[in-house]
């Protein structure tokens, strides 16, 4: 399982980084704040340590990888 910000945003800080041209080092860009989050339930691997993912917490999840 996994909860963390949706990683779509990192393209976004390489297109801000081309855009200003007076960005010189990574630390100049202005910190940018995710505004969505993901919630992963990997089934195939919870299967393989012999955990069960109780169905209405799966129901939660942003996506199931089986």
């Amino acid at each position: 399982m996994s909860y963390g910000p949706d990683l779509g945003g990192v393209s976004s800080n390489r297109r801000l980084y081309r855009q200003h041209p007076q960005v010189r080092q990574p630390a100049d860009l202005p910190v940018l704040r995710s505004t969505k989050f993901e919630f992963i339930v990997n089934l195939t691997t919870s299967k393989a340590l012999g955990l069960t993912i109780p169905a209405s917490f799966q129901s939660l999840a942003d996506e199931l990888i089986e």
